[in-house]
């Protein structure tokens, strides 16, 4: 098996555990090359470990560029107008801008990279990212590009790629195959922070510890002196090395003898200097600086505990601690993050963050109990033995890596007779939704591939009614697809209960309201309740949201501009309140109007909540989907056709509608692209064909031509539509329209992108 591994620095000053986990693959029969994205010092070349040599890999199979290689080779791939780079530009850079200069400009540095490497690749059977932070944007970027079918992995591990400036990292989550992480509080910490996605990433987990290599950590627990503390790491803020040089200060107040070792570097050294010779303790307190790692591990060795007294969320598990454990040194560390993980059960001594008072009782306690220390030492070697050996953590993540299916978007799946035979499983998916279940000649089960089916109808948002029509009588789902549909049906009920509690209070409140694209979604449920009310100002918020125990939250830009107020629901999922307004940036208030007076209660499980006709519902999503919003979305489609073909719409109020909005080629695209999106899965049609030409003759210049099956418009095509809709909402008077409607341009640059190819899947 051959194996692109991306990284962020190699070879670095300290890259120990990246070594390790190299050197494990090896070991387990994998063929790495090795991608590092920052710039190449050979100096640093000394401070490789001797476990990852030449022998194991090769020099030259650790790849770097230079800035102006990787511009150059960007730059020629972006001339080449290939479509997939200038779509992952947009949505990635559009992603950046949220997280200020810094994390923008990192990200621009490694898409050139990324499409460079993509140009001059070789021929691999798995791309791994072993960060999920910029490696991980290059290794997405590379993989999109040079080898889609490929399976693609994701490593996570701490604050550095995933509790902080987490740049498109919710995309990534969902188009990795495996996502893998060292500890399983990051388990805990994806279930917490990316909720809303955690049903369709939930399977595809892995924990997997970094290991080490026993045989070099000889475990000697006796024979320690009694004074001698030490802690190892980068000397940075988050750390919390200050408390533990106030802590040394507080047990000298007491008579308690103590010495403290810093090995390592960082940008708070000269703090903590000065803070030592402030509190009196520079006799106590000794900075060692930087040293080898063999010089480390001897340090440690001599100890006579290890202290990790992180502030907070910043390392995962800090590899220092499984390194002491090894060799027979106790630790006392921080209660945060994975660090309890390691050290319960005995293992070591956890103390609450920050807490000076705490971390001093617990290093005297230790220091005056030899025989607990070598109890402790005892227990967290076999913690080390059982779950941190390097051998056999490498075996099990190479199995995972080679049983992985390459992906087969686009393979052959038999069909109807007469239909397309190389479809995206999309298509398929949209097929099996507008095809009448009944239908004599349906998908041959046998020649499904029911893992690309699920994560079609996972991101398109329709995974229970793929599953419904699908399924065959007395035939059971494949176990991972039903397990999906399982949590897919516990998610849909929350939401369900939601609705129903909201609509009780809308309606107590006297409040006139309707769900606008969360009913349609039923047995599905919605990506985010949708609530239009009548009442302008958010004062009632308050009152709806109470019962349901939401917390308001900082919603995305073009949500804020359009007055859209967001909420976080108990379970993850948000709530948007709209308040008398309907469009991307709340450039419709009288549809809303018309919208909410026609308005009728329509079934939801055990709810009944007030939804837009079908008529509305056709004209919302082509108010929402033809200008920043060109994405294939499954649910909505099927939604659309359903209205469309399910009832007698009536087309003269849609025209009128249209027209009064504004939005008459907007409507219209979106007719046409319907019709075609219809046509590709069936041999019928689906509008009218004299009600197309009745759109395109009245709209001011003939509706864009649609282009691709997936692709609704293309840019120019949008471009050329939004000028048309701010032309006529300028002749029609309706300048508080005209005023929100002129910030499109800003919010398609800077959003339009991450929500065109966030979820798919080439």
């Amino acid at each position: 098996m051959k194996l692109a591994v991306f990284t962020s620095r190699y070879p670095a000053q300290v890259a120990t555990f990246f070594e390790r986990d190299m050197r494990s693959l090896v070991d387990a029969g994998i063929e790495i090359d090795v991608f590092s994205v920052a710039p190449f010092d050979p100096s640093l070349w000394k401070h490789a470990l001797p476990l990852l040599g030449p022998d194991q890999l090769p020099r030259d199979r650790v790849y770097h560029l230079g800035v102006l290689d990787g511009v150059r080779g960007g730059i020629k791939t972006l001339l080449r107008r290939d479509p997939t780079a200038r779509r992952d530009a947009r949505a990635i850079l559009a992603s950046a801008t949220q997280y200020g200069l810094e994390p923008f400009a990192k990200t621009a540095y490694v898409l050139p990279k990324a499409w460079a490497w993509a140009a001059r690749a070789r021929k691999y059977d798995h791309v791994l990212a072993y960060w999920g932070n910029y490696a991980g944007t290059c290794a997405y970027a590379f993989h999109r590009l040079a080898m889609p079918h490929v399976p693609f992995s994701i490593w996570l591990h701490a604050g550095s790629d995933l509790y902080f400036d987490t740049v498109f990292l919710r995309e990534k989550l969902l188009y990795a195959d495996n996502i893998i992480t060292c500890c399983e509080f990051n388990v805990r910490y994806l279930a917490r922070e990316f909720a809303d996605v955690m049903p369709q990433i939930a399977s595809k987990l892995l924990v997997n510890h970094h290991g080490l290599d026993l045989s070099a950590f000889t475990f000697r627990p006796e024979g320690r002196p009694q004074n001698r503390v030490i802690a190892v790491g980068r000397l940075a803020k988050e750390k919390g090395y200050d408390y533990l040089v106030r802590a040394a200060q507080l047990l000298a107040t007491r008579g308690v003898d103590v010495l403290v070792d810093f090995v390592g570097h960082g940008r708070d050294e000269e703090r903590l200097v000065s803070l030592a010779r402030e509190l009196g303790v520079s006799d106590r307190v000794r900075f060692r600086g930087w040293l080898p790692f063999a010089e480390v591990r001897k340090a440690m060795s001599e100890a006579t505990v290890l202290v990790h007294p992180s502030n907070g969320l910043g390392d995962g598990l800090p590899n220092v601690l499984r390194e002491a454990m090894g060799v027979g040194t106790p630790v006392i560390a921080s209660d945060v993050a994975g660090i309890p993980d390691a050290l319960n059960d005995g293992c070591g001594v956890l103390v609450p963050p920050k807490d000076v008072p705490a971390l001093a009782n617990a290093i005297a306690a230790l220091l005056a109990d030899p025989a607990r220390r070598i109890e402790m030492a005892t227990r967290a070697r076999q913690r080390v033995e059982q779950h941190y050996d390097l051998a056999r953590n490498g075996i099990r993540l190479a199995r995972v890596l080679r049983s992985t299916k390459p992906r087969s978007a686009g393979r052959a799946v038999g069909m109807r007779s007469g239909s397309r035979s190389q479809r995206s499983y999309d298509l398929v998916a949209l097929d099996l939704l507008v095809t009448p279940k009944s239908d004599a000649v349906r998908f041959d089960h046998d020649e499904l591939d029911w893992s690309e089916l699920r994560q079609a109808a996972q991101r398109g948002g329709a995974l229970v009614r793929v599953a419904d029509a699908v399924k065959r009588p007395g035939e059971p789902l494949p176990t991972r697809f039903a397990e999906a549909v399982a949590k897919a049906c516990q998610r849909t009920q929350q939401i369900v209960d939601v609705v129903d509690q909201l609509s009780d209070v809308c309606t107590r409140l006297g409040l006139s309201h309707a769900f606008v694209r969360t009913a349609e979604c039923y047995p599905d449920a919605p990506a985010a309740v949708n609530l239009l009310i009548g009442e302008p100002s958010p004062g009632v918020d308050r009152d709806i949201t109470h019962p349901i125990h939401a917390v308001r939250e900082r919603g995305s830009l073009h949500h804020r501009l359009a007055g859209v107020s967001t909420y976080r629901m108990p379970y993850g999922n948000q709530l948007l309140i709209r308040h008398g307004r309907l469009g991307r940036l709340g450039e419709h208030a009288r549809f809303a109007r018309l919208l909410l007076a026609r308005a009728e209660c329509r079934s939801m499980g055990t709810a009944t909540p007030r939804s837009s006709a079908p008529a509305d519902h056709l004209v919302v999503l082509a108010m929402h989907q033809v200008y920043t919003r060109p994405e294939f979305r499954l649910s909505d489609l099927h939604g659309a056709i359903m209205a469309v073909r399910g009832t007698s719409i009536d087309w003269d109020y849609v025209f009128a509608t249209a027209l009064s909005t504004s939005t008459l080629p907007a409507v219209g695209c979106y007719l046409e692209y319907l019709a075609r999106m219809y046509r590709s899965v069936s041999d019928d049609a689906l509008v009218p064909e004299d009600v197309l030409r009745r759109f395109a003759a009245s709209s001011p210049t003939p509706a864009p031509a649609l282009v691709e099956d997936r692709g609704f418009p293309r840019t120019w095509s949008a471009v050329r539509l939004y000028w048309q809709h701010l032309r006529a909402t300028l002749e029609s008077g309706r300048w508080h329209s005209a005023v929100r409607l002129s910030l499109v341009p800003v919010m398609a640059a800077l959003t339009a992108g991450g929500r065109a190819s966030g979820g798919a899947r080439r």
